[in-house]
């Protein structure tokens, strides 16, 4: 009876042991899509120097050169600013969001920051962006920041009143 006893507690200590451990370890385990945005991170699209550079394309390039070790990248936690992540296990686990393309998902730290130098980005991200009539910030704000000030500003423009000659005030020509 007291072996019983003894093994009954054992039994115990270990279901207790496993039912504190096993959420620790189910939430260590990285989801296994966390980083599947990076799947089609090679496909192409319009050529970067005829307007098809893409933000979202460049970010997950960024990411995935990361993960394969460039030195060029780095990526910063979002909770904690002095960590900078080293390993993709170690970003995977950490709970924070993907940072390509992500939202707001009520944390006002946001999302991790990723950090790439400038001749990487001009190697890999290079060209420009066309503008999409559907969003409006990406072409009214350039034509209600720039252009429409600078034809205000060309009308204001007083033409400069000069002595003529004969003795009266004209308008230069």
């Amino acid at each position: 009876m007291i072996y019983s006893s003894v093994r009954d507690h054992s039994l115990l200590a270990t279901l207790l042991l496993i039912a504190f451990a096993l959420p620790s370890v189910l939430a260590a385990t990285p989801p296994p899509d966390f980083f599947s945005p990076l799947d089609h991170v090679n496909t192409t699209g319009r050529p970067p120097l005829l307007g098809g550079q893409n933000f979202t394309r460049c970010c997950l390039r960024a990411v995935a050169a990361w993960q394969q070790g460039n030195a060029d990248v780095t990526i910063q936690s979002s909770q904690n600013a002095s960590l900078f992540f080293t390993d993709a296990d170690q970003f995977a686990t950490s709970g924070e969001q993907f940072p390509c393309g992500a939202t707001y998902n009520g944390d006002d730290k946001g999302a991790p920051q990723v950090f790439i130098s400038s001749n990487w980005c001009t190697s890999t991200c290079g060209g420009w962006q066309l503008s999409v009539s559907d969003v409006l910030t990406q072409w009214v704000q350039p034509f209600v920041g720039f252009v429409l000030p600078a034809v205000a500003f060309c009308l204001n423009v007083m033409r400069i009143l000069s002595l003529t000659r004969q003795g009266g005030w004209g308008l230069a020509s």
